[in-house]
């Protein structure tokens, strides 16, 4: 709890990725549609950057839902896409339920996710 926050961490989750990351072709199976959009409009040098990014975005936050199930990554999708840190939701759900933060590495990136209730409540959908 921070500063009279009710909120409780459910969940946390990590990932880091130093080589180059997913493949175009890959892509299509974590990115949601929006997240699709977003990616076409970065310039070709810093896109595979970012792809990178949003997919330890995605690896981190389904390691921070306690009750993932199976590995469809595009069940998570990020409210901007191309921001270093924000929230992210589970595609079924209205309420933001998840806080995600990027760090870029030399040569890599590292993002950390949180799974919050509501105070006091999970604010899984």
């Amino acid at each position: 709890m921070v500063g009279g926050d009710t909120r409780d961490v459910l969940g946390l989750g990590v990932d880091m990725e130093i080589s180059p990351g997913p493949t175009p072709r890959n892509a299509l199976l974590f990115l949601a549609e929006h997240e699709q959009q977003a990616l076409a409009t970065v310039p070709l040098p810093q896109w595979q950057d970012e792809l990178r990014r949003v997919w330890t975005t995605k690896e981190a936050l389904y390691k921070a839902d306690p009750a993932n199930q199976g590995i469809d990554l595009r069940r998570y999708t990020l409210d901007r896409p191309l921001a270093r840190h924000g929230v992210a939701r589970l595609a079924s759900a209205a309420m933001p339920a998840f806080r995600y933060l990027t760090l870029d590495l030399p040569g890599g990136v590292l993002t950390a996710a949180v799974l919050l209730s509501q105070n006091g409540k999970t604010t899984r959908g």
